[in-house]
């Protein structure tokens, strides 16, 4: 539901206004003689709700990074159409200083004048501070989020595999360096140092006992799972590493 706001702006300008959110969690600010400036929270993740995204122009639909020439209702400043957009944390608006926390440049692609960037950095600094003040912003975030879910489930998924196979590396190389150690330890007959993985850990030692906790604990969470272990893609290498120190996890009885 739209509704009709009159503020002040920090330059003594009356701003008269619609708010319209929407499901994606924007809300559009419909300017009187001036035109429609989207405002968000930014989709940095995990979510900093102190940075906002003001997009100039009316964003509709699950579209986030159109800034385009054909975006509909884009502002007009000192007779200057605006387009694109800035990101900026909210405790940095200066409407004295735009230049120094967002960009104007005109529709037609240059950097908008100064006195256009001033008068805008003024508008925008009056607006976002309504929306910051809002008391649906925390749900409206909710809803960016949910929308944004399904893009960021694949950006971790993606990062799962990545890791997954850098783990698998990296456990071979230390294995390999555990092999190496153990060789140079028998070339010099030292008995000083821990030892080696493949031997049981001693539970009289902190290392031991944290490492049969651990091993404890993973049994009972695979008890309480009908025996299976979550996250199985990683579970499976822990396992393998207590085989090779021959603790593996015992079965369900």
């Amino acid at each position: 539901m739209s509704e009709v706001t009159t503020i002040t702006t920090t330059g003594g300008r009356k701003l008269r206004f619609t708010t319209t959110p929407d499901e994606y969690g924007r809300v559009v600010y419909d300017v009187e003689g001036i035109g429609v400036f989207t405002i968000k929270h930014a989709d940095d993740y995990p979510c900093d709700q102190l940075r906002v995204h003001v997009v100039f122009g009316r964003l509709e639909g699950p579209i986030r990074y159109f800034y385009g020439d054909k975006l509909p209702d884009r502002p007009v400043v000192c007779q200057v159409e605006l387009a694109g957009g800035s990101v900026f944390r909210y405790a940095a608006m200066d409407p004295k200083h735009p230049y120094e926390w967002m960009t104007v440049r005109r529709a037609t692609g240059p950097q908008a004048p100064a006195a256009t960037a001033k008068r805008t950095a003024d508008i925008v600094h009056a607006l976002v501070t309504h929306w910051h003040s809002r008391p649906d912003r925390e749900e409206l975030l909710s809803y960016q989020d949910w929308h944004l879910a399904k893009e960021r489930r694949t950006h971790h998924r993606r990062q799962i595999d990545r890791l997954n196979g850098e783990v698998v590396k990296l456990l071979a190389e230390l294995a390999e360096h555990h092999r190496g150690l153990a060789r140079q330890r028998a070339i010099l007959g030292d008995t000083t140092e821990a030892k080696e993985p493949g031997d049981y850990p001693d539970p009289a030692t902190r290392e031991g006992r944290a490492i049969l906790s651990f091993r404890d604990h993973l049994a009972d969470i695979a008890k309480a799972e009908g025996g299976d272990l979550p996250g199985g893609d990683v579970v499976p290498l822990l396992e393998e590493w207590f085989a090779s120190m021959n603790i593996p996890l015992p079965a369900d009885d």
